[in-house]
């Protein structure tokens, strides 16, 4: 959460023209409702079911293109939701049907993203955003590494900067 996935996905778009998911967006299509709607009602056990369904909808609809070289390439990008991969079956599905970059940013970075834009974010609101985002990321951050084919450590990096690296190890 704050790492700067949605907009370097939307340049790695621009880049290479083709489809970008956005899961948070998917799951709001998909139920007509918010993310905070859907935390406030159902909890988030309940959206991270829903984020599971939108995933297996997603593979199912996109197939994977295989080079001749038999390295697995995808017509999508994909933007995972910060919290899609705390469901080990969730994270599976990324492993199998992905290649996984983590965009690794700094509490101090990701705070500095995210301040004043907590509003829509069910899991900030309400809370000391350094201390929450220091949680939050002690609890996620093996899962990113466990997941991820590629790392790449965003720290004073702009989303076009960072979008180059993901492009120059396809």
């Amino acid at each position: 959460m704050g790492c700067g996935k949605s907009s370097v996905g939307k340049e790695l778009k621009r880049l290479l023209s083709c489809e970008l998911v956005d899961l948070d967006d998917y799951v709001c299509q998909m139920t007509g409702r918010t993310i905070p709607e859907i935390f406030s009602t159902d909890g988030e056990a309940t959206f991270r079911q829903m984020e599971l369904k939108a995933l297996h909808e997603i593979f199912e609809s996109y197939p994977q293109i295989v080079d001749n070289s038999s390295r697995q390439k995808t017509a999508l990008i994909l933007c995972l939701g910060g919290g899609t991969l705390t469901q080990e079956a969730a994270a599976q599905l990324v492993r199998n049907y992905c290649r996984c970059f983590y965009l690794r940013a700094s509490v101090d970075e990701l705070v500095c993203d995210l301040e004043g834009r907590t509003e829509h974010r069910p899991l900030l609101k309400g809370h000391d955003l350094r201390s929450r985002v220091t949680e939050l990321l002690g609890k996620r951050e093996a899962l990113y590494e466990k997941s991820a084919d590629i790392i790449i450590d965003v720290d004073g990096l702009l989303y076009h900067e960072i979008a180059d690296q993901i492009l120059h190890t396809l």
